[in-house]
């Protein structure tokens, strides 16, 4: 089934390549070839995607990242970090992308402060 999917990524990747298949898979931070997963790394939400990067110690920052809001179906691979909220799909459309503002960093801020209550 087609769902609406949210990642980040850096302003300088053009988002159409997430649809071509080629580009269809996800590594991990610390660039261990042996966690290279099928699918796209996304979240289900935004909310979902602020307390993922919250946990997950990706270097984001304002300016230089995006928000890539896209539809797609699920994959079949298991995700690196599914306790944290992530998700492996193949994106079938873009349907937006914005830059990550402060309402966005204010998500990371208030997911943060859940973590340490």
């Amino acid at each position: 089934m087609t769902a609406t999917y949210f990642r980040i990524q850096t302003a300088d990747r053009n988002p159409s390549e997430l649809l071509n298949p080629e580009h269809q898979t996800s590594g991990n931070w610390h660039d261990i070839e042996s966690l290279a997963r099928i699918g796209v790394s996304v979240c289900d939400s935004r909310e979902s995607l602020a307390a993922y990067l919250a946990q997950s110690g990706i270097p984001y920052g304002s300016g230089e990242w995006v928000i890539v809001e896209l539809r797609g179906d699920l994959s079949d691979d298991d995700p690196c970090d599914a306790e944290y909220g992530e998700l492996l799909i193949h994106p079938t459309e873009i349907v937006s992308v914005s830059p990550m503002g402060d309402e966005f960093l204010d998500l990371i801020g208030a997911a943060y402060d859940l973590i340490g209550a």
